[in-house]
């Protein structure tokens, strides 16, 4: 039952920073596209929030061992709503931006992490090795923070959220941000509760 209520409230917090960005105001220059990229950017960061988190867990537990199942749901969360905001960012791409640009360093650094989630899914899946499970976290967090710290903008706007004039909006996306991170906590403790998501062969 309160496994179940995880997901429960997981999905409510979701939804409910959906909701919220539905009423962020159209924008005079790209219209209601705004509305998903507040979503959009929302989950992106917090995506980035769960691999720093998996990172440091997954570091901690080879002292801390009983550390590790939080480390494996941090980084299912983080995985999982990578790939979602990935491909979302594709989509917003395509109708904001008229066309996909993948020589975008933002798109780069996108795909780059997605290939490597994938394969860190993969060789999991395979070697069901604990030690290789927390060495490619701190790895794979390492890198994401090492990527984004030196990436560039071509296309893609500089923190357009937090450039923006509006006090209203900038709150509002902060709102929805703090809101899609509890969402992802909530899913990080059923996927730890569940041992559903990453496994390996043993979690001592």
């Amino acid at each position: 039952m309160k496994i179940r209520k995880y997901i429960r409230i997981f999905l409510f917090l979701l939804l409910f920073s959906l909701l919220l960005s539905l009423f962020v105001p159209s924008d005079a220059r790209i219209g209601g596209w705004v509305k998903i990229i507040y979503f959009h950017a929302s989950m992106a960061r917090n995506s980035v929030y769960f691999f720093v988190l998996a990172g440091i867990v997954s570091l901690i537990s080879f002292f801390k061992k009983d550390l590790l199942s939080w480390a494996l749901g941090f980084e299912s969360t983080a995985i999982l709503f990578w790939i979602i905001q990935t491909i979302l960012g594709f989509f917003i791409m395509k109708f904001v931006w008229g066309g996909f640009l993948f020589t975008e360093p933002k798109v780069i650094l996108a795909a780059t992490i997605l290939f490597l989630s994938l394969l860190l899914i993969l060789m999991v899946d395979i070697t069901r090795s604990v030690n290789f499970f927390r060495l490619s976290s701190v790895v794979l967090s390492s890198l994401l923070v090492y990527l984004l710290l030196n990436a560039k903008n071509v296309f893609h706007p500089t923190n357009a959220i937090g450039a923006s004039p509006s006090l209203l909006m900038k709150i509002l996306f902060e709102v929805i941000t703090l809101i899609t991170f509890f969402s992802f906590l909530f899913l990080s403790l059923w996927f730890k509760e569940e041992e559903r998501g990453l496994k390996v062969q043993s979690r001592v």
